[in-house]
């Protein structure tokens, strides 16, 4: 929403964007009809209060029902508009407004209540054991974790990360939207823990990005005008970088990594690593092969197993199947619990 005022028209008013987000139950069917061009449609009262609620948003934001902040508050930052009469609806309505996504290691830690956790003791325990040799030893390790969706990698990470009591927890996140765009997990990581936020200006975000570069071994007037370019802080920039760069921006975040497990052992958790992109799967693999000299321990969650790196370092395989009928059968009585059914 922020890029909207900066696209430039012409001969018309600037563009303006109101969103209104309003979460419950609704029809969805095909009706008779239905406007040219929309295949589906939702009716009720949600799709009416989501209608007014962007009717008393302003340009560039977007208001909520208590609902959905109720369900989002987790992972965005919301201002409270307080109670409104909007037409239609006899009650007032709380309102709120959603200002900006909260920056936060692992997407559990996003959620107000997590459903109890059943079975899985014998992984966490291995991977835990793994932990403790990282902070004893001070080398690192590296193990995958394997398993169908949504099966529970994610959520294994959590409660590690949940029983380690000290130590740097830094999360990469592969998206297949973003598997060919290059180390997009890694600089996605290298701004939040630079905390530059969407609404930093150019000379903001690159004050705060040179105190992060000037951790690694790469002197910073080689590296600034690289990650100014890769993060797009400059606008005014063009071009893509050279083989060169791209190198130098491998080392320096291995140089980062590195560093940050010099001051305490580090958890480095790489999620669904099957959508990670080449570049950053070159760092990855580069991260692995000189783990042993730092205190990190890399934990990588995947759809597919991977027993070893390009560089032919082994990967220690943590495999997740399903649960087996006694822990299926706790888990749903947990989640059906103080129902009626």
């Amino acid at each position: 929403l922020r890029l909207v005022p900066r696209i430039e028209v012409t001969g018309v008013p600037p563009l303006r964007v109101r969103i209104g987000i309003a979460s419950g139950l609704v029809v969805v069917g095909d009706f008779v009809g239905a406007p040219a061009g929309v295949s589906t449609v939702a009716l009720g009262s949600i799709p009416n209060l989501a209608q007014r609620l962007q009717t008393i948003a302003e340009p560039q934001t977007i208001m909520t029902d208590h609902r959905t902040y109720t369900a989002a508050a987790g992972a965005f930052e919301f201002s409270d508009c307080g109670s409104r009469t909007l037409k239609g609806f006899p009650a007032e309505v709380h309102v709120w407004r959603a200002e900006k996504p909260k920056t936060l290691e692992n997407r559990f830690a996003k959620r107000r209540e997590l459903t109890r956790l059943v079975g899985r003791e014998a992984e966490i325990e291995n991977l835990l054991a793994f932990w403790q040799e990282v902070v004893e030893r001070k080398r690192g390790q590296a193990a995958i974790i394997v398993g169908e969706p949504g099966i529970g990698k994610s959520r294994l990470l959590f409660e590690i990360q949940r029983r380690i009591v000290r130590g740097t927890y830094l999360t990469l996140q592969c998206s297949s939207t973003y598997s060919n765009s290059a180390l997009f997990p890694f600089l996605a990581l290298l701004k939040r823990y630079a905390g530059i936020d969407g609404g930093d200006t150019p000379e903001i975000a690159t004050a705060k990005l040179e105190t992060v570069l000037a951790l690694s071994t790469v002197p910073v007037s080689e590296s600034l005008p690289v990650f100014i370019e890769l993060l797009a802080i400059d606008r005014h920039v063009n071009g893509h970088p050279s083989a060169r760069q791209r190198d130098l921006a491998h080392r320096i975040l291995i140089d980062w990594l590195h560093h940050l497990s010099q001051i305490g052992p580090v958890l480095l958790s790489i999620e669904d690593e099957q959508w990670i992109d080449p570049s950053s799967s070159d760092v990855l693999d580069a991260l692995v092969s000189e783990a042993g000299s730092f205190p990190i321990l890399i934990l990588i969650t995947s759809r597919h197993a991977r027993r070893r790196t390009r560089t032919g370092t082994e990967l220690r395989t943590v495999v997740l199947d399903r649960l087996p009928s006694g822990d299926t059968r706790t888990l749903l009585s947990s989640l059906v619990a103080g129902y009626d059914i």
